[in-house]
């Protein structure tokens, strides 16, 4: 199939294409109300060094071990214990939303980047400010279990704070585009089924036409021959005959026995064929009725 077809088949179908189109749009029209949008609420949090701590830094490292490294290597260690399943389940404890996310802003950064989505905005705003509180709470407990006094611990302070989410339509567009397809498919689909159902009814309809009219032609040809052996009968008939013939049409007194035979004689064709009909009736009524004189008196003799 062409394009030049495809097309064709949709111009012809264009009430189903229509009301496909239709009952797509109202399908997203229920999907987009269904799903609604989805809410990011971002926060951002610093890794710091201790604000209080006196002495050389060798010192500083020997009461902190953290110290030694860079601020984005304690950073980097902090994203991997929010990963853990231990701090999910605590996240969970406290209404939050799993749907998260923490990562360096970029390699050797000490600023940690949160993002939390939820179909609520209040629950990925409650999300974000609980991975703040988190984040906080396990770097001191990451520093506490190596005995670090207070003084000298490492810090993470919030540096941006959750504010109001954005709204995110990403899962809105995925879910009208699936809509949007399947219905198209199926509209074109149904295009295709009734072009189909037309056409083999109309190579039906067709095939019962074509024979028809051969039913029709073969009882014309038995008709005609009636008609010819009903004249060739007249052609060979005496003049007594004939005028006995006329005397018969002009009084119009048949008996029973010719009125069945001419019967007969007009349906001997097909009698399915109205105009064969009236053609043994009208025109040949008079050749007809001669050959049936003609056996009378045959007969008779």
């Amino acid at each position: 199939m062409y394009f030049s077809d495809f097309i064709a088949v949709l111009v012809r179908r264009w009430y189903i294409l229509f009301i496909g189109i239709v009952l797509t749009g109202l399908a997203g029209v229920g999907v987009h109300t269904s799903i609604g949008p989805t809410f990011q609420a971002n926060a951002a949090v610093v890794v710091l060094p201790p604000t209080s701590d006196s002495g050389t830094t060798s010192t500083a490292a020997s009461r902190n071990p953290y110290l030694s490294l860079p601020l984005g290597n304690t950073a980097d260690v902090l994203t991997r214990i929010m990963a853990t399943e231990a701090v999910r389940q605590e996240l969970k404890a406290a209404h939050a939303t799993s749907a998260y996310t923490i990562a360096l802003v970029s390699d050797g950064s000490p600023v940690l980047e949160i993002a939390a989505t939820d179909t609520s905005a209040a629950t990925a705003t409650n999300t974000a400010s609980v991975l703040v509180k988190t984040a906080e709470s396990e770097l001191e407990k990451l520093q506490v279990m190596q005995n670090v006094p207070k003084n000298s611990m490492i810090r993470a302070s919030q540096l941006i704070s959750p504010s109001e989410p954005d709204v995110l339509h990403g899962s809105q567009i995925r879910a009208l585009l699936g809509v949007a397809a399947l219905g198209l498919i199926l509209s074109v689909t149904a295009c295709f089924v009734a072009e189909g159902a037309f056409t083999g009814r109309r190579a039906a309809l067709a095939a019962a036409v074509r024979g028809r009219r051969a039913s029709e032609a073969r009882g014309g040809g038995r008709s005609k021959e009636a008609v010819r052996s009903g004249g060739a009968s007249r052609s060979s008939a005496t003049p007594t005959e004939k005028q006995d013939v006329d005397d018969l049409e002009g009084d119009g007194s048949d008996d029973d026995t010719d009125s069945q035979g001419l019967e007969k004689l007009e349906w001997d064709g097909d009698r399915d064929s109205e105009e064969e009909e009236g053609r043994l009736k009208q025109p040949d009524a008079r050749e007809t009725t001669m050959v049936l004189v003609g056996l009378r008196r045959r007969s008779d003799k």
